[in-house]
């Protein structure tokens, strides 16, 4: 009974540890996520001052996020003055988030 006891605890420590890891993973993740769409939105406007319109795609703005980058992939669309900022996680769980000119983020579960 002491060693199924012992067993129980030792596994609820060792998933409560590595919930705490996860998180603390997807919290920087999520950081770095919102620094790059702020980073986008201050290269839209620069791009909007010196073409008069804003880029419709990633590749014209920011050709080194075309293809996904770490757990993330980006997307840029734009239609006259406005235009959307994505950022979906590549296998589908977690958060998506988007933006567009007015710099406000907003963040959607996709699982």
């Amino acid at each position: 009974m002491r060693v199924l006891v012992l067993t129980v605890v030792t596994v609820v420590g060792l998933w409560t540890v590595a919930a705490y890891l996860r998180s603390f993973t997807n919290d920087a993740q999520v950081s770095a996520v919102i620094g790059e769409i702020h980073r986008l939105q201050t290269e839209q406007v620069d791009f909007y001052s010196r073409h008069g319109r804003y880029a419709g795609s990633i590749g014209e703005l920011a050709p080194e996020l075309e293809h996904a980058n770490g757990s993330y992939r980006y997307g840029i669309s734009a239609n006259g003055n406005s235009y959307t900022i994505e950022a979906k996680p590549v296998n589908g769980h977690g958060n998506a988030f988007f933006s567009d000119e007015t710099l406000a983020i907003r963040s959607v579960r996709t699982d």
